[in-house]
C-alpha cells in the first residue's frame, strides 16, 4: 500500500491474517487443529502494529469518500475501533456480525475445532469504518448478516473465503 498513490480507492474490504502461522505449529507438532486451538491466541505481537500501519495507509489511499471492513475477533474490535478513529475515520457504534447459516436458514451446526473446550464458530465480526461522507449503496440493511455456506472445503479457493452475500 505504501507505494500507491493518495485517494485511489473507495472500498477496503480486508481479513487480517490473524494467528497466520498457525498451520506451521500443525505441521511442526504433527498433530490435529484441536492442539493449534487449545493454544490459539489471536494477540499476535506481529499483526497489530501491521494493523495500526494499515488503518493509516487505508486513510492515506482511500478516496475522500470511501468505505473500510475490516474483520476481526470481537475482542479486537474496540482496539481497532479506536485507531481508525484516532486515524481520522467514523467508525460504526458496534460490530457489523455476520450469522452463518444453513441453506434453510437456520443457525449452522458446525463443527468445533476444539469441541471438548469450545463451541462452533457460527460468527464473524467486521468494523465498518468510512471517511468523509461516503453514503451506503444500500439502504436499510441491517447490521447482522445471515449468510449461507460456501461451496465445500474441497471446492473454496481460500481457507477463508467469504460468501458472496456478505461481499455483496
Amino acid at each position: 500500500m505504501k507505494v500507491l498513490k493518495l485517494n485511489i480507492c473507495s472500498l477496503f474490504i480486508t481479513d487480517p491474517p490473524w494467528k497466520i502461522d498457525a498451520d506451521k505449529a500443525v505441521d511442526v507438532e504433527g498433530t490435529a487443529i484441536q492442539k493449534v486451538l487449545e493454544n490459539y491466541d489471536d494477540s499476535s505481537k506481529e499483526i497489530i502494529p501491521l494493523l495500526e500501519s494499515i488503518i493509516k495507509e487505508m486513510w492515506r489511499v482511500g478516496k475522500p469518500d470511501c468505505w473500510v471492513v475490516m474483520f476481526c475477533g470481537i475482542r479486537h474490535w474496540n482496539y481497532l475501533t479506536e485507531k481508525f478513529r484516532e486515524t481520522g475515520f467514523q467508525v460504526y457504534t458496534k460490530p457489523l456480525v455476520c450469522v452463518k447459516t444453513q441453506i434453510d436458514g437456520s443457525v449452522v451446526r458446525a463443527k468445533s475445532a476444539a469441541p471438548t473446550i469450545w463451541p462452533a464458530s457460527a460468527t464473524d465480526f467486521m468494523v465498518l469504518a468510512r471517511k468523509g461522507n461516503s453514503i451506503l449503496a444500500r439502504l436499510n440493511e441491517g447490521d447482522a448478516i445471515q449468510c449461507p455456506p460456501l461451496i465445500s472445503a474441497a471446492q473454496r479457493i481460500h481457507q477463508a473465503q467469504k460468501p458472496i452475500r456478505l461481499m455483496t
